[in-house]
């Protein structure tokens, strides 16, 4: 079935394209931004059941960003709050493996619901919405008394780097677990995934520049976060991850001062964000107890251990 509406897509595109550039076009992006609402997984639907729901309004997207706040009161606060972003047709809940550790060491959390993500209402996101709803999360939870973390995931990792760049929000780590890089890449394989013309290819990065205001190639992670001025930044990433390449990680990584890169293997795209050794490995960034590692930006080390 797979193979049959993959086929019908190529050949729909295909002949779209090349009598009707334009519209295909625009088809395509609509169908590039479109999300899938996956079902919750009873382990996700924790942090819905257990979060304070509340949001936030504002004018530059057309719904509220719908935003989660877990605090654990039988533990005394350690003054730092963890702001947890999601990935690609997830939501909220994806984190709250992480989320429960750090709110056992006295960690708030911040989360929120994506564009089209979760309990969001609408259908379409793409990386510049979904950074305004970032941004929006990250004014609301300033606090000069307060120590301001990042923690994503995938495509989360990409809206952190596109976010950070434009506000003024200042964060003092960011973990990532695993990032995209180059946009255009992205855009390429989903060109020659549903077979879309050339022409109507180069119209769909038009509508794209319209939106964010700069060219696609632009717009990248390593680019946008050596201009955040974030104080530390580390990525953990499966050197045999299926869904985002190694390769993203270690150039992300190789363009960043001070930035760390530490590799698992075998531990899956999503399946990490479960993994209690990747769990320990970020509580352990954040909470400053890990042993100095040792990662040279030419020679990435393959297995991390926890002090």
């Amino acid at each position: 079935m797979k193979t049959l509406i993959l086929s019908f897509l190529k050949a729909y595109y295909g002949i779209l394209s090349a009598i009707l550039p334009n519209l295909a076009a625009k088809k395509a992006f609509m169908l590039f931004q479109k999300t899938k609402k996956m079902k919750l997984k009873p382990k996700e639907e924790k942090l819905y059941d257990k979060a304070r729901h509340f949001q936030i309004p504002t004018s530059n997207l057309d719904e509220d960003v719908h935003c989660y706040h877990l605090k654990n009161e039988e533990v005394p606060p350690n003054g730092k709050t963890a702001v947890l972003v999601h990935g690609w047709d997830s939501n909220a809940g994806s984190l709250m493996g992480i989320a429960e550790k750090l709110l056992s060491e006295g960690f708030e959390i911040y989360a929120l619901d994506l564009p089209a993500h979760g309990k969001s209402k609408l259908i379409h996101c793409n990386l510049y919405i979904s950074s305004l709803a970032l941004k929006a999360l990250l004014e609301f939870v300033a606090d000069p008394k307060q120590t301001i973390y990042l923690i994503s995931h995938s495509f989360g990792s990409a809206v952190v780097g596109y976010a950070l760049w434009k506000t003024d929000a200042h964060v003092d780590k960011v973990v990532m677990l695993t990032t995209p890089n180059k946009m255009t890449t992205i855009f390429r394989e989903f060109q020659q995934f549903i077979g879309l013309g050339e022409k109507s290819y180069q119209k769909m990065l038009d509508i794209t520049k319209n939106i964010i205001g700069e060219p696609l190639e632009n717009v990248e992670v390593a680019k946008k976060l050596a201009l955040a001025n974030i104080p530390q930044l580390s990525i953990i990433h499966d050197k045999f991850d299926k869904v985002v390449p190694f390769q993203n990680a270690k150039d992300v990584v190789s363009a960043i001062p001070n930035a760390k890169l530490i590799t698992y293997e075998k531990i899956g795209h999503y399946r990490m964000l479960w993994n209690e050794e990747v769990i320990n490995q970020v509580a352990a960034i954040l909470s400053n107890k890990q042993k100095e590692l040792k990662i040279e930006k030419s020679e990435v080390q393959q297995k991390v251990k926890i002090a």
